[in-house]
């Protein structure tokens, strides 16, 4: 290794126009970029905007990692269009997040340094892409680590701030033997010089000068492979519902409102385990410090205002809030009082138009075909709303357009009566069933007839529909525009050969049903169909 090192220097010292010259000098300025990084222990805080100051451990790897870049490494940096080449090293660490339970093992890949000096590191683990990406960079005498997500650019106001805690050559322990490799390695514990760290959240001190006071070793053999599978606990806390494959917002050393979130999880998470102490065990339900826990009716108290704020931020179209609350709640839920009552927020957010919030619900897994007290859907919400936008989403995430209420009506039904023929002809097109019927057995034909809008009449008739249905009364579409008073239905039926002499369960046609309401405009329609 002296010998390599020995030579790359010549070549660095008396630089050739060859290629292979450049990138050899570019090669030994990333290796000694990594042997600063040997061994190191750097602490410090992540401050997220908003949030609350967590701290943070790196501790590096004794030695760099041999062989090609991982493929989960050289996909990320072509992701954010950084290098790939045989200049750009990698060496292993292990991030502790104290406040928030993380203790990965990850990788950093650090190309040679810029002209001021500086390395760019770029931090991810291979056995968990889900915890997401951080940019960090090292100082030129590499004491201090700064930083923060994909987005942080120089300049920019940190947001992961570090320095060295253990100096390179304290002399503190023996060399560590052993075979470089491209992943995790085990590693034995670096002891640290017995002092306060400085500027972290809450003054914690991690080393104690006795041995006594040490924190007892922790087995975390199983968290060396880079291919481990998270066990539930981790999926639960931790992983967010993007894919499994992409980084994500929110990962080690990462800042601004995803941290903030995380933060509120776990806490939400402690409570949760807390309070199921109290329901098992009646001795729980002190705390060692003398206050009482929250009895089950606060527990529940809690958990109805958390699903009205989630149904009340669907419906008025906060989607800030919804990502918050969807944190700490299923998309499912439904709200058990006030107005927002026997709903779920994809039944507000789609009533309402909210686009964005209903894609997200989606995406959440939240079910199109959950229905509230009346039978109602996502769907038939947001036709009453004549939410033309929502209904084409929800179409396209194959929303069920022929589903029946309690009382038998259906989205087309709803449509029907709505001003939006838009709304129609896509529920049509989705394969809505023409010739469905409720509870007094009328059919869409009889909603379209009776609120006189046109376009969904002629559509119906388009599609072949049958025009002389009654309904449980014996009622055609032309009997209910005739009480209706609806010319412009009469019109539309008459010029389609409907049968103005049918009659109902009473006995009466249309005509008489017109003159009995003095529909004026009506009359004058089937008068001009009789002299023609």
């Amino acid at each position: 290794k002296q010998d390599m090192i020995w030579k790359l220097k010549r070549v660095v010292k008396h630089p050739s126009k060859t290629p292979m010259a450049a990138v050899a000098g570019a090669h030994f300025r990333a290796t000694v970029s990594l042997e600063l990084l040997s061994g190191a222990v750097f602490e410090g805080q992540i401050e997220p905007p908003g949030g609350v100051p967590s701290q943070v451990v790196y501790q590096f790897d004794h030695a760099p990692t041999c062989g090609p870049l991982p493929p989960e490494v050289v996909k990320q940096r072509r992701a954010m269009g950084l290098s790939c080449g045989t200049d750009v090293g990698c060496i292993g660490a292990h991030c502790t997040i104290w406040d928030l339970g993380v203790s990965e093992e990850v990788v950093l890949s650090v190309a040679p340094s810029d002209a001021a000096g500086k390395r760019h590191l770029v931090l991810q683990s291979l056995a968990r892409p889900d915890l997401g990406v951080t940019i960090l960079q090292l100082s030129v005498d590499g004491s201090a680590l700064e930083g923060g997500d994909e987005n942080w650019k120089l300049g920019h106001t940190p947001l992961v701030r570090a320095k060295r805690a253990v100096p390179r050559a304290s002399g503190l322990e023996p060399p560590l033997t052993t075979t470089p490799t491209r992943g995790a390695t085990e590693r034995k514990p670096v002891p640290a010089k017995p002092r306060e760290p400085s500027g972290l959240a809450g003054g914690r001190r991690r080393h104690r000068d006795s041995a006594t006071h040490r924190r007892p070793p922790v087995d975390q053999s199983h968290l060396n492979s880079p291919t481990r599978t998270p066990s539930p606990a981790e999926s639960r806390g931790w992983r967010s519902h993007a894919a499994p494959t992409a980084p994500v917002d929110g990962g080690i050393g990462r800042s601004g409102v995803d941290l903030s979130k995380v933060q509120e999880h776990a806490r939400a998470r402690a409570r949760a385990r807390a309070h199921q102490d109290v329901f098992d065990r009646p001795d729980a339900a002190i705390e060692k410090d003398g206050k009482p826990n929250p009895s089950k009716d606060e527990v529940q108290e809690e958990e109805r205002d958390l699903i009205e704020r989630l149904v009340a931020a669907a419906a008025t179209g906060n989607t800030p809030d919804v990502h918050l609350l969807l944190a700490r709640s299923g998309p499912d839920v439904v709200a058990s009082g006030g107005r927002y009552a026997g709903r779920t927020p994809l039944m507000f957010a789609s009533g309402n138009g909210r686009v964005e919030i209903v894609e997200l619900l989606i995406n959440r897994h939240a079910r199109l075909e959950t229905a509230d007290e009346m039978g109602w859907t996502a769907l038939m919400h947001a036709v009453q709303g004549q939410r033309l936008d929502a209904v084409t989403l929800l179409l396209s995430k194959k929303g069920e357009p022929s589903v029946a209420s309690a009382d038998g009506q259906t989205a087309l039904m709803l449509a029907a009566g709505g001003a939006r023929t838009e709304i129609f002809s896509a529920l049509l097109k989705a394969g809505a069933h023409r010739e469905a019927y409720d509870s007094r057995g009328r059919r869409a034909t009889h909603y379209a007839a009776q609120s006189g809008h046109g376009g969904a009449l002629a559509s119906l008739l388009d599609a072949r529909a049958v025009l002389d249905a009654g309904d449980g009364l014996g009622a055609t579409p032309l009997h209910v525009a005739a009480y209706s008073g609806r010319a412009n239905s009469i019109t539309i039926l008459l010029a389609n050969r409907a049968d103005p002499s049918a009659q109902d369960s009473e006995g009466r046609t249309p005509v008489e049903i017109a003159s009995m309401y003095d529909h004026g405009r009506a009359l004058a329609v089937f008068a001009e169909a009789a002299r023609e």
